[in-house]
């Protein structure tokens, strides 16, 4: 079931974080999930986050190009609304961030050539993770494509390096953010049993939270069957 008016809706579950450590160090972000199909809908969603500004970074939740993820679409889905916050920019919808890499994508459902292209400083890598903040928050961010040559179980070498990395990080706050839903209400796809990995918590099982964000500008599902209470499933996917 659609919901009546889509502005209102994206306006109501919007992912937007406020993340404080203390009263003068903070990161607003802002989070998006299947947008990439360059859609007046994809517009609104942007203009949406731009009246949020300040805006210090963007999660792109994967399904960022649709729909064969190819060079020649992927500045037109991306790019146009959001080439402000990439750096460096390599399209054409004008001179892209001044300084960093604000948008941080998850290459889903994509060949990986167009995506490395057009984000060079991940380094041709599909999983990797990023310090914010000077330390207040670190995004680890996962391909949980099931083509993923380092595998996506929780015995891959994918699953190792994010256990690795967590234990590692001295950040204050730490994000995991993936395409795939572990587990989710949405028609369509529902939860993805194979990314349920053992360090998952989904609040019933140790307070580890999740948020499922489908919401970028693509079309929206209704709900499949809602998860049992105590799951918080956020939106569909």
């Amino acid at each position: 079931m659609k919901p009546a008016g889509l502005a209102a809706a994206l306006a109501a579950t919007l992912l937007l974080f406020a993340i404080a450590a203390a009263p003068a160090e903070s990161l607003r972000l802002a989070a998006i999930g299947d947008y990439g199909a360059g859609s007046t809908a994809e517009g609104q969603v942007a203009d949406m986050i731009a009246g949020f500004a300040p805006i210090d970074d963007i999660l792109a939740l994967g399904d960022n190009n649709y729909v064969l993820g190819e060079n020649a679409t992927i500045d037109a889905h991306i790019g146009q609304y959001y080439a402000s916050y990439i750096s460096p920019y390599m399209g054409s919808y004008g001179a892209g961030s001044s300084s960093g890499n604000h948008f941080w994508p998850i290459p889903a459902a994509q060949p990986p050539a167009p995506y490395h292209w057009y984000f060079p400083t991940l380094n041709g890598s599909n999983f990797y993770s990023q310090v914010l903040g000077g330390g207040l928050l670190e995004i680890f961010t996962l391909d949980s494509d099931c083509n993923e040559p380092a595998g996506t179980t929780n015995t891959s070498a994918q699953a190792a390096w994010l256990a690795g990395a967590l234990a590692a990080s001295s950040a204050t706050w730490k994000l995991i953010m993936l395409h795939h839903a572990p587990y989710s209400s949405g028609a369509g796809h529902g939860s993805i049993s194979r990314m349920q990995w053992l360090y998952e918590r989904i609040l019933k099982a140790g307070g580890f939270p999740y948020f499922v964000n489908g919401i970028g500008g693509d079309d929206l599902y209704g709900y499949r069957t809602v998860l049992e209470p105590g799951l918080h499933a956020i939106d569909t996917e």
